[in-house]
């Protein structure tokens, strides 16, 4: 949760997050070959959003990078594959952005279901440490 400093009681962005599963029939092959037959572990990224009179100032950022790390520490307790979340159409890029992909089958007015592999975020995060 991100508050204003100027004003704690106002919560100005947040997200929240869940273990759940998802039928492994619903990924795309190269991402599942060599899995379990069963329901994939999962980390379902349920919410994430910044008071739209706070929107540029990449809060949205900053919230979905300790998203990420709080995810990959769940994996690393639990044993999650990926992260997943229903973006609205309008913010499917945002999350493209960050290299989430669109699963198959979404409806076409409500919102798209996407994934992220937690070996792209473990990726990255060896790349900026690395460079640094």
């Amino acid at each position: 949760m991100a508050v204003d400093e100027g004003a704690p009681l106002c919560v100005i962005g947040y997200f929240t997050l869940a273990t759940a599963s998802v039928l492994r029939n619903a990924f795309p092959n190269k991402y599942v070959r060599g899995l379990p037959p069963y329901e994939l572990p999962l980390i379902l990224m349920a919410r994430l959003a910044v008071d739209r009179r706070f929107s540029g100032r990449d809060l949205g950022h900053a919230l979905i990078s300790e998203a990420f790390k709080i995810a990959l520490r769940v994996a690393d307790d639990v044993g999650c594959r990926c992260i997943i979340t229903d973006a609205y159409q309008d913010r499917v890029d945002w999350y493209a952005r960050y290299g989430f992909v669109a699963l198959e089958g979404a409806a076409e007015s409500g919102p798209q279901r996407m994934f992220l592999d937690i070996r792209m975020i473990r990726m990255a995060l060896k790349g900026t440490q690395q460079s640094v």
